[in-house]
């Protein structure tokens, strides 16, 4: 067989078998081509990514919210120029006497103007000389050094003349003017004395200069407060474009690429129902929440909105997870009020706290119990009791809660125990919804031990605090987890802002469902 083989590749041509190896050469170049290309996009598309655009409209009104701090930049500028202009500034003034250079014969021909020009050059180095320095000192008397004479002194030559401007600059407008007059006599016997050539005339004598040199008083301070202006827009676009905070949904969406469900407007946490602490728990109920926050309008609507948009994630989604980046970003707010509002759409819903080290529920919401406090989480996976002994209805129809009944410094110990699995398969079976308010999972790792156990999560991300790759940091950590992101809830945004007018009020998006009814 082996030999039928030698024999059937001897019996193929030379050109077939270059044919064949130019086939597979064109073969390997095309694909060391298509590997190339997708290399080269792959690297493209983070740049792209990278890129922010700078939207002109949103600048302009980021600008108008910062209005009152451009005005003060433009006083401290005037300010700053006018003590400038007024209290530091020395007025100096400028005398200017005139020479007229003449070659050898007063005739002007064409070389004698040559001549002349190339004399006017020579001429100027004649006030370098000490000599010239001395002849003026002696003359006025003056106790200057060559320096200090030197300094105030500027010679200079129109282009195409046979002047020398001989100026003189000083605090003492006379001065100035004898000083200037003074150079010009004693360069002129210098050099006639010195220099075989004509000697120079006086083409015009210094007059006393009427005002100062240099920008008046009144430009100095305009000139200030268009700076301390110009600084300020500097300052301010320059922060515009270097800012990495979340203001819109557009903003998580293209850091963390995920949906934003909900934006809940700007509210105040003191607007809270009278409190009931002097009144009895009715016997049906085994808790009670007395400061429940009253919200308004387009807040309310936020919730239900976000309520409509979790429905809507899919029939699987019964168990969310609540979290955020950092403390004090509002999770906790949006999981008590998703829970009455869960309720109050007539779903049977239980509200879990697991922020063991550090839980708000029961401080700030006036949480009660009917008698005296009872056990909550930490007791039931510690083992002291039972999951039915800590489970909670509340004052709130079809709304059930599961407090953490203890903080603990040992949660990740705690929440890595069975026990959690087995509640909410538990839970799973007794309620529609199950709403898990976790520790902030940018700073602990406690709600990821969570996370594995919920059908999707939800983050609360506060307006204009943070960086937004923070966000898209925690979905990586979530997914990780095995949680996935459901969206996210931008909260506490301030509506009437300059900053946010072109989004949400210019926007068909907000423009009339956030407005005050």
């Amino acid at each position: 067989m082996n030999q039928n083989k030698r024999e059937l590749n001897s019996a193929v041509s030379p050109e077939t078998e270059d044919r064949q190896l130019l086939e597979e050469a064109l073969s390997v170049l095309k694909a060391t081509q298509e590997l190339l290309g997708k290399a080269q996009k792959s690297h493209e598309q983070p740049a792209k990514s990278e890129a922010k655009e700078i939207d002109l409209v949103e600048l302009m009104y980021h600008i108008l919210a910062k209005i009152k701090w451009v005005i003060i930049a433009a006083l401290i500028g005037a300010m700053l120029a006018g003590v400038k202009a007024f209290v530091l500034d020395v007025p100096t003034y400028k005398a200017t006497a005139k020479l007229y250079i003449l070659g050898r014969d007063s005739v002007a021909v064409l070389s004698d103007l040559q001549i002349g020009t190339l004399l006017t050059s020579d001429y100027k180095e004649v006030f370098k000389t000490w000599e010239v320095h001395e002849m003026v000192r002696e003359e006025l008397e003056l106790d200057y050094s060559y320096g200090r004479l030197q300094s105030m002194l500027e010679v200079a030559n129109p282009d195409d003349t046979r002047i020398l401007y001989i100026s003189i600059t000083h605090e003492d407008a006379q001065l100035a003017t004898d000083i200037a007059n003074a150079y010009a006599k004693a360069a002129k016997q210098f050099i006639q004395q010195t220099m075989d050539t004509k000697e120079p005339n006086v083409f015009s004598l210094a007059l006393e200069p009427a005002t100062a040199i240099g920008m008046s008083k009144t430009k100095t301070v305009a000139m200030g407060f268009m700076l301390g202006i110009t600084a300020a827009l500097c300052i301010i676009v320059l922060r515009f474009i270097l800012d990495d905070r979340p203001r819109t949904p557009d903003d998580i969406q293209s850091s963390a690429g995920i949906p934003t469900l909900a934006v809940v407007p700007h509210h105040s946490e003191k607007t809270y129902a009278k409190d009931k602490d002097n009144e009895p728990i009715p016997s049906s109920v085994g808790m009670e929440i007395s400061r429940l926050p009253k919200l308004e309008f387009a807040c309310n609507e936020a919730m239900n909105t976000l309520a409509t948009a979790i429905s809507f994630c899919g029939d699987d989604i019964h168990s969310i997870l609540l979290t955020s980046r950092y403390a004090e970003e509002g999770k906790s707010f949006i999981s008590m009020q998703l829970m009455c509002t869960f309720a109050s759409l007539g779903y049977k819903v239980v509200l879990i706290d697991t922020d063991l080290r550090r839980s708000k529920h029961i401080s700030t919401y006036g949480i009660r119990f009917r008698k005296g406090k009872k056990a909550g989480l930490a007791h039931y996976l510690s083992g002291q009791c039972d999951m039915n002994n800590i489970i909670y209805q509340t004052n709130i129809e079809n709304a059930y809660m599961i407090p953490i009944g203890k903080e603990v410094e040992s949660s990740l110990q705690l929440l890595s125990s069975p026990k959690v699995g087995l509640m909410m398969e538990k839970l799973r079976e007794q309620f529609d919804i199950i709403l898990v308010d976790t520790a902030p999972a940018g700073m602990i790792v406690d709600a990821l031990k969570m996370a594995k156990h919920c059908d999707g999560a939800l983050i609360s991300v506060t307006y204009n605090k943070g960086k937004k790759k923070d966000i898209d940091e925690l979905v990586s950590q979530l997914n990780n987890a095995g949680c996935p992101v459901l969206g996210a809830v931008l909260n506490d945004v301030k509506m009437d802002s300059f900053t946010n007018r072109k989004y949400y009020y210019k926007s068909e998006r907000y423009s009339t469902y956030y407005k005050e009814q």
